[in-house]
């Protein structure tokens, strides 16, 4: 789950990579915000209701919390680096 999340929140970071806007711009992204719920969704469902025949255990919710807040970083430090660049990128023009 860990390993998903990460990826998960890395995904905003690649569709926001290169184009100059906010991981959280998602106006007009029906298609991307169904495949990331589908994901999340698809995790619990795996997690929490898979057991044995995906072979595991079912988590807390303060697991899933911490597990939440673990990983989100990356979808953060992709968001300050972001701006980061654009400062710059406008400071230096």
């Amino acid at each position: 789950t860990t390993f998903v999340l990460m990826q998960f929140w890395n995904m905003f970071n690649a569709r926001a990579f290169a184009t100059g806007r906010s991981a959280f711009h998602l106006h007009k992204c029906g298609e991307f915000l169904m495949i990331a719920t589908l994901i999340f969704i698809g995790q619990i469902f795996i997690v929490q209701i898979g057991g044995e025949f995906f072979n595991v255990t079912p988590l807390s919710v303060s697991d899933w919390l911490i597990i939440i807040l673990g990983t989100s970083p990356i979808l953060l430090v992709g968001e300050v680096l972001r701006l980061a660049s654009h400062l710059h990128h406008k400071h230096v023009k």
